[in-house]
This record gives structure tokens, sequence and C-alpha cells, in this order.
């Protein structure tokens, strides 16, 4: 018989998913940082043209997608949760 993780066991599974995420949104945003830059700071048409960099920004697309959904289900789904943990957070920061 399998028992299923409480609701508090779930919240920090859910929380380790969007850590993860954001260090894979890092990864994939630092990997399009190293395209040229044009000078107003937006990039050129042809190197939004090349293979390389279409790929770089489908990667950084997808995986910001997934956490922007997963951020969704944490404020949907463990909102009491979530509102102690960033409580503690800010009462961490104070002290």
């Amino acid at each position: 018989m399998s028992s299923t993780p409480s609701r508090q066991e779930r919240f920090e599974a859910h929380m380790q998913i969007i850590a993860n995420l954001e260090v894979i949104v890092k990864k994939t945003s630092a990997a399009l940082q190293v395209f040229p830059r044009g000078n107003m700071g937006l990039t050129p048409d042809d190197v939004k043209a090349s293979p390389e960099y279409k790929t770089a920004k489908a990667d950084f697309d997808a995986v910001f997608k997934a956490l922007r959904n997963a951020n969704r289900h944490l404020t949907s789904h463990f909102r009491l949760e979530y509102r102690a943990y960033h409580r503690a957070k800010q009462e961490e920061r104070k002290a």
C-alpha cells in the first residue's frame, strides 16, 4: 500500500521543481546573451534568422513557459503554503 504525499510534501516538491526550472532559465538566458546586439540593445534581424539563435530562443521560450506554468500552479493550488513560505522568507531577511 503506497501512501500519498502530504500537502506540505507536495508543496516542497513543487518548490524544488520551480528552483530547478529557474536554474535552467538562467542557463538558457545566458545562451541568448551570447548573441550580438545592436546599438539600442536589440538583436539584429540577421542574427535572429540564424539557426543557432532560433534554437537558443526556442529552448529559452519553452523553459520559461514551463516556469510560468509552474508558478501559476503554485499560486492557484498552494496559496496558503506559499503565503506562509513567503512570510517566513521576509522575516528571515528582517532578522
